[in-house]
Order: C-alpha cells, then sequence, then structure tokens
C-alpha cells in the first residue's frame, strides 16, 4: 500500500514538474511577466541619482549614531559602511540599479 501512495505521489510531482517546463519554450520563469521600461531624460537621471546619494548619505547618518548609541558594533558598521560607499560609487558612476539580476 505504501508503495502504490509513493509511486501515485512521484507521478504527480514529475507530470506537474514536466508540464511546467514543456509548458515555457523559451525556458523563462512561467507567470513571470516582462516588466515595461521607462525612458528617462538626462535630467531626470540626474535628479534621481541625486535624490539617492542623498539617501545613501542619510543612511550613512543613522548607521553611525546606532553605533554611538551601542546598538550595533564596530565590525557590523564597517561592513555595512562598505556596501554604502559601494553604492555610492555606483551612483556616481552612474548606475541607477544594484546590479541584481532581474
Amino acid at each position: 500500500m505504501k508503495k502504490a501512495i509513493v509511486i501515485v505521489l512521484a507521478l504527480v510531482l514529475f507530470c506537474g514538474i514536466s508540464t511546467m517546463t514543456l509548458g515555457s519554450p523559451d525556458n523563462s520563469v512561467v507567470f513571470r511577466e516582462k516588466k515595461p521600461q521607462l525612458e528617462m531624460t538626462p535630467e531626470q537621471k540626474s535628479k534621481i541619482i541625486q535624490l539617492k546619494t542623498e539617501l545613501v548619505e542619510v543612511r550613512k547618518e543613522i548607521l553611525k549614531d546606532n553605533l554611538k548609541n551601542n546598538k550595533i558594533t564596530q565590525e557590523q558598521a564597517n561592513t555595512l559602511e562598505k556596501r554604502l560607499n559601494k553604492r555610492l560609487e555606483q551612483l556616481k558612476s552612474g548606475k541607477l540599479d544594484y546590479g541584481r539580476h532581474r
């Protein structure tokens, strides 16, 4: 009886996976829609970079306050500050996204 249940469950699982892969001819994720891309003028891009740079600077101030109030350790602060500095460098080079795979 247990063998029959295991075999049935394996068949159901196999059929479910095979229909998902065969139903997607371009090997993309099945229910993912492509997001429309926004077009920006150079002035708009510059303004966004300026605002994101200000946001990173505010986050650095919050980080320093948390370190001062002993909410985080010096090691944690160093790690987070490295990450924020890397983000600032990306913004200064004109990169708006975080480099995530989308």
